[in-house]
């Protein structure tokens, strides 16, 4: 009888652990964390020793204006609470700006000089492209062949967001030319703050 009862429990047992051992087979989600030669927390010195000087650096006051939530306008709250005699001390974060012949590349760098965002932005690029093969010029119907289907959707004016941030970080921006009908990947942005 005791016999009997050990096996019964070494059959549950073995039954129970078959579901997760089945699970560490499936494929693992891995959110972006790449684009265009830099990772996510790279020092600024891996954007410079890749792009060299920017076009542009545009101090940002505070992560919400990171988002485009805050205007960096003198009269809202951020930026009267960050008010200081020195104007230079209030930056907390910047875009660094790079133009190319085609398209434009942004990282935004924390107060640490850490890169927090990678963005890059235009029509075509093969240099921005993702870990699924997704880059600037690729259809609508690339995009959701190989992320799927959105967390969120937002329709602008003229364009599409697609937000893939659960599982993967990353954000795309959809737009449609003159001569097409059909939406391309006009941006792409990989983050470590959420959009």
């Amino acid at each position: 009888m005791r016999i009997f009862r050990i096996l019964i429990v070494i059959s549950l047992l073995v039954q129970s652990v078959q579901p997760l051992l089945a699970n560490n087979n499936a494929k693992k989600v891995i959110a972006e964390n790449t684009l265009v030669g830099i990772k996510l927390y790279d020092d600024v010195s891996a954007v410079t020793k890749k792009y060299g000087s920017p076009t542009e650096i545009v101090p940002i006051k505070c992560i919400k204006q990171v988002l485009g939530e805050e205007k960096s306008d003198s009269n809202t709250e951020v930026s009267a609470a960050n008010n200081t005699d020195d104007e230079e001390n209030n930056f907390q974060y910047s875009r660094w700006i790079y133009q190319k012949s085609s398209s434009r590349y942004s990282f935004i760098l924390n107060p640490k000089g850490k890169v927090i965002l990678i963005e890059a932005q235009g029509l075509s690029d093969g240099n921005a492209k993702t870990s699924k093969g997704i880059s600037l010029g690729n259809s609508m119907a690339s995009l959701v062949g190989k992320y799927k289907f959105p967390d969120t959707w937002t329709k602008l004016t003229s364009s599409l967001m697609a937000k893939y941030q659960q599982k993967y970080r990353v954000v795309f921006g959809l737009s449609k030319t003159d001569d097409s009908k059909t939406y391309q990947v006009s941006q792409i942005i990989v983050t470590s703050i959420p959009l």
